[in-house]
């Protein structure tokens, strides 16, 4: 028997987000010669490190493409919440200042710096992937954000785009230098969690969708050939 809907006051706790903006940043990274490919430490064909020169990427491939990791190497999605760190490096001040509508209102300046991971791999000719590096960091530079940010509120951030670039420089299938750009659309948050009385009903779970079987269909016949009168 279905229940009736019932509605009655709820209390609930979640995250109110006071304020959300959106800005497109660029962060590039560079490595150059033997240092660059150091840091780098590429794995290829199952050789690891610079000892020789052995792992010089030249060797086996000249294009080069990176995507978003975790800390371990591992590929990750933009949108996992865990794809963007966001650090606040100052603390808040109030600033004054005037809406559209000429009012004035304080906000907050919050000043942080948005961080992850990044892997790069080369690929051969036949664009496979011949060497993987090291997942490598990357950072923002400083970002100053006007918010609605008071006291007990947290910044919470994700990502909506990223693409990341890489181009390998090779000398006689020696290394050269290696450049990263990073491209990203860095959604950036203030929440806080509060506690809000509604008027709610229960969910009730739906009814389950019949299940029909599928009629027996004949195959298609050649009266053309056969039976003939």
């Amino acid at each position: 028997m279905k229940i009736q809907p019932i509605q009655e006051a709820l209390c609930i706790r979640v995250n109110k987000v006071y304020d959300w903006v959106t800005r497109q940043i660029e962060v590039s990274r560079s490595f150059e010669g033997f240092t660059g490919l150091n840091q780098l430490n590429f794995d290829c064909n199952d050789i690891t490190g610079i000892t020789g020169m052995d792992a010089d990427p030249c060797l086996f491939g000249t294009t080069a493409t990176c995507f978003l990791s975790d800390q371990a190497g591992n590929r990750i999605d933009f949108t996992d919440p865990n794809a963007i760190t966001c650090e606040e490096i100052a603390q808040r001040e109030d600033v004054t200042v005037t809406l559209p509508s000429g009012q004035t209102t304080t906000l907050q300046k919050v000043k942080l710096i948005a961080s992850g991971f990044f892997v790069v791999e080369i690929r051969d000719d036949n664009n496979q992937v011949v060497c993987v590096s090291d997942p490598q960091p990357f950072s923002s530079r400083p970002q100053h954000f006007i918010l609605c940010a008071p006291q007990g509120t947290t910044v919470v951030c994700d990502l909506s785009t990223f693409s990341c670039e890489a181009t390998l420089m090779c000398d006689n299938s020696t290394f050269v230098s290696l450049d990263v750009v990073i491209d990203f659309c860095l959604n950036v948050q203030m929440e806080a969690p509060v506690k809000i009385k509604i008027t709610a009903e229960f969910c009730q779970p739906r009814e389950e969708l019949p299940v029909t079987c599928p009629g027996v269909t004949p195959p298609p016949q050649c009266p053309q050939v056969f039976p003939r009168s």
